[in-house]
């Protein structure tokens, strides 16, 4: 029996991006949404953390004469109790007709059992024994993005400050809510009941924003209008979030109920088939982002389908043991044959006779396919991601070569679209240089980097000599994770868009006012 490394091991690392690959995509995406991330996803948590911090430090100061220590397990405790409390609102107003949009809240995994005692029995207890409490931690970059709250803050022992941006918000809140109501519950704690949601439930509610038109409106500026006009960094950064707002909504109105995957796979095909795509900045730079997670997604995919082979099969040990596995196996299947229309698959073939056979418009009419590519054979997957590599080179020749795309000198994908120069190349010989240069030393290079930073071990597998020795662990090829879809939830939850289902949306008669105003004829 093979000994694997994590084997006894009470944890095994799976890793998010164990190649160090898609940090670059998101670090694109990242500059172009204003400090929206991935897990960002409601905006009426933008306006209720500075009005819970003020509530906070104002209770204790009053409490304590004056002057108080910042007491953080407490306030834990309290932001607790309002994220249950925006669940609880959330549910229990889309019951009464409200939209049914419930879904981006943060906890309802951790208090499921109190949310099912809530709804079964009109109250519920906030004592959470010290769970919950992560939604500063969540909201934390988006309220810094949007200038609404502040971390700089030298020699202090609180978290965060309230912006003038943030106290504005504040004052539109605090006096909303009845102070013998939700607020005294969510600050000292207590009982939560029905009737308290019933009453105070709306001013929380992450689908109730227009319950409050002067909240709503300065969150609306915030999204649009920068906190400090005089800083050009802050400036810059806005400008970019503005022209991916024109360009969704241009996108939107062109095409009505779309997705993020839908806009960002449209402006994709857009570009790469137009001849001279009329690009700035902004565009250019969504262009990018989906060129790279696609090359990195096949750089992942003959990541897992290299170390699956080497952990499930005895005889294999180096690239060659590897891709003889992959010829015997004969990597055909119905996903292949879709893409170049024949069941003829080859490894001794040409490079340059493969390219000829991949369709100018390989996977630009519905993206990507991640899910079935991932449940390939590690052959089939091998050579989707062949595919898929030369299908982004050719596709964007043009766009590289007039300065659209940068060139990042170390980066793999650049290395890969080196090797699917070599046109007089066998397949097997191709795919063996790019195990090689873009698969395991990217692999190895971040893995080693972590270890020796400390970081627990990520390594699928590992050299000796030219043998690979696997450590145990499966890999799952990863698509980077997009931050558009929760700019459209932020542009959604302001009454920009409006939503349709599915992840899918449409521009609102607010939006269309917001759109002409900034960027119609004039």
């Amino acid at each position: 029996m093979e000994i694997f490394w994590n084997n006894g091991e009470r944890e095994t690392i799976r890793g998010l991006d164990i190649m160090g690959l898609r940090q670059l995509d998101q670090k694109i995406e990242q500059k172009l949404v204003l400090n929206i991330t991935t897990i960002s996803i409601r905006a009426r948590y933008l306006t209720l953390l500075p009005w819970i911090y003020a509530e906070f430090y104002r209770r204790e100061l009053d409490c304590h004469g004056g002057k108080a220590a910042f007491d953080a397990e407490q306030f834990q405790g309290v932001l607790a109790r309002m994220e249950f409390a925006v669940i609880a609102a959330s549910r229990f107003h889309s019951q009464e007709g409200e939209s049914d949009a419930n879904y981006g809240m943060i906890g309802p995994d951790v208090f499921k059992d109190e949310l099912a005692e809530f709804l079964d029995n009109d109250k519920v207890s906030l004592d959470f024994g010290g769970r919950g409490g992560t939604s500063l931690n969540t909201y934390i970059m988006p309220c810094k993005g949007f200038g609404i709250l502040n971390t700089d803050l030298e020699e202090s022992s609180v978290p965060v400050s309230i912006t003038p941006r943030g106290t504005r918000i504040f004052e539109a809140r605090k006096n909303r809510l009845n102070p013998n109501g939700l607020k005294k519950v969510i600050l000292e704690g207590g009982t939560l009941t029905r009737k308290i949601i019933e009453n105070d439930g709306h001013h929380v509610s992450v689908n109730h924003l227009s319950s409050n038109p002067e909240e709503r409106d300065l969150l609306r500026r915030a999204l649009i209008e920068p906190y400090n006009a005089n800083d050009p960094e802050v400036k810059t950064r806005y400008s970019r979030f503005a022209q991916t707002i024109r360009w969704v909504f241009e996108s939107i109105k062109k095409q009505p109920e779309q997705s993020a995957a839908n806009i960002i796979n449209n402006h994709y095909k857009c570009i790469v088939t137009t001849q001279e795509p009329h690009l700035n900045e902004v565009t250019a730079a969504w262009g990018e982002y989906e060129l790279r997670r696609r090359s990195h997604f096949a750089c992942e995919l003959l990541l897992s389908a290299l170390t699956e082979t080497l952990r499930d099969e005895m005889t294999v040990e180096t690239v060659e043991d590897v891709l003889a596995n992959w010829k015997n196996r004969n990597a055909s299947s119905e996903l292949l044959d879709r893409i170049l229309s024949t069941d003829e698959i080859s490894f001794s073939k040409t490079l340059g006779d493969l390219k000829n056979r991949v369709p100018a418009d390989a996977f630009l009419a519905n993206g990507v396919n991640v899910r079935q590519a991932r449940e390939q054979s590690p052959a089939v997957r091998g050579y989707y991601a062949l595919l898929l590599l030369l299908a982004c080179k050719n596709q964007t020749d043009w766009l590289r070569s007039k300065g659209h795309i940068h060139k990042n000198l170390k980066g793999y994908m650049e290395r890969a679209f080196e090797i699917l120069d070599e046109d007089e190349s066998s397949v097997w010989r191709i795919l063996r240089s790019l195990l090689v240069a873009v698969t395991i030393e990217p692999h190895l290079t971040t893995s080693l980097r972590k270890l020796g930073q400390g970081q627990k071990c990520s390594l699928r597998f590992f050299p000796e000599g030219n043998v690979l020795r696997p450590t145990g662990i499966g890999v799952q090829a990863g698509f980077s994770g997009s931050r558009l879809g929760n700019v459209l939830n932020f542009l959604a939850d302001v009454g920009y868009l409006d939503r349709n289902g599915n992840g899918r949306f449409s521009v609102s008669p607010d939006g269309e006012d917001l759109f002409q105003t900034l960027w119609g004829e004039k």
